[in-house]
């Protein structure tokens, strides 16, 4: 007997594709998640990135010590370096050992 979906379509009626094995969702709505997962973290990187870049700019226009501020500057454009490359891609390991919904479909681990 096969479990069928347990997601709504967009028209709101019950998706009635197989569910995947293992899971509770088809293989549509599994990729779906998880497209949009990734769309919001890397709206969040952007964010970061934007407001990281902000920062750099007020430090290089503030007056001060010249040492203090070349410290900030480095730290902040190495935070950017970091969030910049997650954002276009780059995963972390936890999500690298996820399956994704294609080896859950074949079963494969």
């Amino acid at each position: 007997m096969s479990v069928k979906c347990t997601r709504l379509k967009a028209d709101g009626s019950q998706c009635l594709a197989p569910a995947m094995k293992n899971a509770d969702v088809c293989f549509f709505h599994a990729t779906n998640a998880e497209v949009t997962e990734t769309v919001k973290k890397q709206n969040e990187a952007f964010d970061m990135a934007a407001e990281l870049k902000q920062q750099l700019r007020n430090v290089k226009k503030a007056r001060g010590n010249s040492l203090e501020k070349a410290r900030l500057i480095l730290d902040i454009t190495k935070a950017l370096r970091d969030i910049e490359g997650k954002g276009q891609g780059e995963s972390e390991t936890e999500e690298k050992k996820k399956p994704t919904p294609r080896e859950i479909l074949l079963g494969k681990k």
